[in-house]
């Protein structure tokens, strides 16, 4: 498998997430065994759609406030509905804009938050903006892999260099119960999937898989283990591949390239060092001109 320098530089997520799973998009027969394996069944088959770094929350509010539009028999219950999953006050009214639509809690600004607050008679009630916060959090994080069948939802983070973030997965916790309460499907399922040399995390209502165990479970489809074993990043001065903190260079980095181009005088620079910036030409300034002046005369005055 042959790695370009630009994609050896993406030290991302989300490239080697669809590069490692993209497969599981276009393929039922492995996206029933990525399920399968998560949920540590014998045997699975379904109909699952899977969904990469999507912002479902925000997108199903898009459509949401489209019905909610004021004067139709709907106007009320879309707030009404996730107030009452966040423990807000039974009839406290979101920040609205022009023609009554309800203004998308990812653009809520702190205006937004004050007017609310006035407006539902809680000017300095700190606990109520605390919630307003955690709905506008909440609905606006990006669950970087989302399966979903029948009334099933599970969500699943990936890691591929950084830490785990206890905060964000606390909200994409609160997302999927969210939308499974709001929907009425079954309780939901977290995952995380990431290298374990940095140490398994541990969060409550979550499982975790090493992206070694991910490798095995598709060992006879090479596009995917190969990739898996294989791909490495540079981070923090060296090659780390999600199966070994110390892995070797998967081929040459648009770094490498960048040295070896001779157009770059690259080694002249390092040995010699820079070089001194030339004065500026001196420009010789013209000779005075002597201009000649004339001298009064005196006319003689009458007797």
């Amino acid at each position: 498998m042959q790695y370009g320098p630009l994609e050896i530089q993406a030290c991302g997520e989300n490239n080697f997430t669809m590069k490692a799973l993209g497969l599981l998009a276009f393929r039922k027969d492995l996206c029933n065994r990525f399920v399968q394996k998560l949920y540590g069944l014998d045997e699975f088959d379904g109909d699952v759609n899977i969904l990469f770094f999507s912002r479902i929350g925000e997108n199903f509010l898009r459509e949401a406030i489209e019905h909610d539009r004021g004067g139709k028999a709907t106007s009320g219950r879309l707030e009404g509905s996730i107030n009452k999953a966040f423990g807000l006050p039974d009839g406290f009214r979101w920040h609205r804009g022009l023609r009554d639509r309800l203004t998308q809690p990812a653009k809520w600004r702190e205006e937004h938050f004050e007017q609310m607050l006035v407006e539902n008679g809680r000017a300095k009630d700190l606990d109520i903006r605390r919630l307003l916060k955690e709905i506008q959090e909440c609905l606006n994080t990006e669950p970087d892999v989302v399966l979903q069948w029948g009334q099933e939802l599970a969500l699943i983070e990936i890691k591929v260099l950084s830490g785990v973030g206890k905060q964000q997965v606390d909200r994409q916790i609160r997302l999927g119960q969210l939308l499974s309460e709001l929907l009425g499907w079954d309780k939901p399922r977290f995952f995380f999937i990431g290298p374990d040399y940095r140490g398994r995390p541990a969060h409550d209502g979550t499982t975790f898989f090493p992206w070694a165990a991910v490798s095995e479970w598709f060992a006879d489809v090479p596009e995917i283990t190969n990739y898996i074993q294989r791909f490495a990043f540079f981070y923090h001065g060296r090659w780390k591949s999600m199966v070994n903190a110390n892995a070797t260079a998967p081929g040459p980095t648009a770094y490498n390239i960048m040295v070896e181009n001779p157009a770059n005088h690259w080694t002249d620079a390092l040995t010699s060092g820079p070089k001194p910036i030339a004065p500026p030409p001196k420009i010789p300034r013209p000779s005075p001109v002597e201009i000649p002046i004339p001298k009064p005369t005196l006319k003689p005055q009458n007797p």
